[in-house]
């Protein structure tokens, strides 16, 4: 597998008709830090999609990244996820997970962050979600993944005609 480091690194305005709006990592292990991501959009993963790949990400911002499907800001598929000193805010979902979600056995840690006034905007069904049920403002975990949360802060996320206004847990063992 492929190393990915990033540090200090800005994706603004960016767009990919499929997945990772503003970077897309595959089978791969990954490092970012000091990440800002704005702007940005895609069927899933508005900012960022991995797919099969180790993510840590540390002391970013992610705001106003639109997915149409799942992952507002992030969308991890049968990935590991560690996100610590997050601000992810502002960024909209159309079906699981406004700012983060994780799908397909995916294992995510999310430790010191805040996820503010992010939503899912349950109207659409496009992306490759496979979550029958739609909402997570904050974050959405399904499809037999896990989520683990510390010392983090979900405020004011919101899922229109969805469920979990904060977080969705379904198919999910959350700790």
């Amino acid at each position: 597998s492929a190393n990915l480091y990033a540090h200090d690194v800005s994706l603004r305005g960016n767009r990919a008709t499929k997945q990772g709006g503003g970077l897309y990592v595959e089978s791969s292990d990954a490092f970012l830090t000091k990440l800002i991501a704005s702007g940005n959009s895609a069927d899933a993963g508005g900012a960022v999609a991995i797919d099969r790949t180790a993510l840590v990400l540390s002391d970013a911002h992610l705001s106003s990244n639109t997915a149409t499907g799942p992952g507002g800001a992030l969308f991890a598929s049968a990935s590991t996820l560690a996100m610590h000193s997050v601000v992810a805010e502002g960024n909209l979902a159309g079906d699981v997970g406004g700012a983060v979600a994780l799908l397909d056995a995916s294992v995510g840690s999310i430790i010191l962050s805040t996820m503010e006034g992010n939503r899912v905007a349950s109207q659409s069904s496009g992306g490759p979600s496979s979550c029958k049920a739609r909402g997570g403002g904050a974050c959405g975990c399904s499809d037999a993944s896990r989520l683990r949360l510390f010392a983090s802060t979900a405020r004011a996320n919101s899922a229109t005609n969805g469920l979990g206004g904060a977080v969705l847990a379904t198919d999910c063992t959350l700790e």
